[in-house]
């Protein structure tokens, strides 16, 4: 993803020839090169965050696998409680990283309209290079939405298991 952001980004910057007004498209070696570190360090951020949400996301469906295999509900809560203090210190761990990459791409549409307007060539290659990042940053708040919807389901799962005799009064 990466290499197609910078190379689609350098392909859709026109420059002036030198000596003459006539608008020539030949990348920059500064406008690539900023592209390239600007747009490898949101990506490789977003696909760290990928990574954390996909790990959480294993976590979670480890400890509903593993509910079905108890045999007390004691333990199931410890358990679940224990899986939820993680959750809670990942999700104030990396809170900062999520609200840099939400700035990122509430400030990549009015940059994007700039752009083509100030932009000489196609206006469609020109959205490229967004267009890759906005991708890959939405993709990691869909996964980090699913790690709360899988959150929410947890106790419903918890509730419909059957430890035993007497252990539904204990629930209620």
């Amino acid at each position: 993803i990466w290499l197609c952001v910078v190379v689609a980004s350098c392909a859709s910057r026109p420059f002036a020839a030198e000596g003459g007004t006539e608008m020539v498209m030949t990348p920059s070696i500064m406008h690539a090169a900023f592209m390239a570190v600007f747009s490898s360090s949101i990506l490789s951020l977003a696909y760290g965050m990928v990574h954390v949400c996909r790990s959480l996301s294993t976590m979670i469906d480890a400890f509903c696998c593993d509910v079905v295999n108890q045999e007390s509900p004691q333990r199931a809560a410890h358990v679940w409680n224990m899986t939820q203090a993680i959750l809670r210190k990942v999700s104030s761990s990396v809170q900062p990283y999520f609200l840099v990459l939400a700035m990122v791409l509430v400030s990549t549409v009015p940059l994007l309209l700039i752009g083509v307007l100030r932009n000489y060539g196609s206006p469609t290659v020109a959205m490229i290079p967004a267009l890759f990042m906005t991708c890959g940053i939405l993709y990691m708040l869909l996964l980090a939405a699913t790690i709360s919807e899988q959150c929410e389901r947890v106790p419903s799962l918890v509730n419909a298991m059957s430890f035993g005799e007497g252990t539904e009064e204990a629930r209620q």
